[in-house]
């Protein structure tokens, strides 16, 4: 009948309870885990990559649900929407615009999304334009074609017909172009003008083409260090 009346409520009582202990937090992480319905990123996988549902990360789940809930996110919608990436705990460019709007910084009427050019003719650009309610900022942040081959991120067609052209073609890059640019337009915005709201987070979309740090350091026998970049 407890239980109930919890769901009924919208209270998450028994989940500020199960996060009060590092013991409690384990068993609850571990519980979410158990049921195979956590995003595959929180478990192991094999050799052919088939997710192990016995061997999942439940630290990696308690960071993520802990950054869910400092941001207002439920459990279960911060499992979904967090996402760790490269060391970072990312937010998924969805997530991040259901943040914005529901929580009451934004100016009602203010958001305006504006795109030109088109994806096939390369000269495509998406903006994103808001206000705030509190301090009435307004700011325009805006992503482009031309934006994303100087970054390095815009797939080509010398890069698919290349030798390594199926591995291109994996890229959300090749697959959703025109998604990416708007995700990081909305990227860049949410940061920039709703930092608060999101905690500083990144968007998944974004964190995901952050270079991954290559340096090795290797001690000698002496003590000493090298560094190969």
């Amino acid at each position: 009948m407890e239980q109930k009346e919890l769901v009924k409520s919208g209270n998450l009582g028994f989940v500020e309870n199960a996060l009060k202990s590092v013991e409690s937090m384990m068993q609850y992480a571990q519980m979410l885990l158990d049921s195979g319905l956590c995003p595959n990123h929180f478990y192991d996988k094999d050799e052919k990559g088939k997710i192990i549902v016995s061997k999942g990360k439940p630290a990696a789940v308690i960071m993520v649900l802990q950054h869910g809930l400092e941001v207002g996110l439920s459990p279960m919608q911060s499992l979904q929407q967090i996402v760790p990436v490269n060391g970072l705990v990312s937010i998924k460019g969805d997530g991040a615009k259901s943040l914005i709007f529901g929580s009451g910084v934004l100016e009602p009427g203010s958001w305006i999304e504006k795109e030109s050019g088109s994806v096939e003719k390369e000269d495509y650009t998406f903006s994103i334009t808001a206000k705030r309610r509190d301090n009435g900022l307004t700011m325009t942040r805006s992503f482009s074609v031309d934006m994303a081959k100087r970054a390095g991120l815009w797939i080509d067609h010398s890069k698919i017909t290349g030798q390594d052209g199926w591995k291109w073609k994996l890229s959300p890059w090749y697959k959703y172009p025109d998604r990416m640019v708007r995700y990081r337009a909305l990227g860049f915005l949410s940061r920039d003008l709703f930092t608060d709201v999101l905690a500083g987070m990144y968007t998944t979309e974004e964190a995901q083409d952050i270079p991954v740090e290559q340096t090795v350091i290797i001690e000698s026998k002496t003590g000493a260090t090298v560094t190969i970049p």
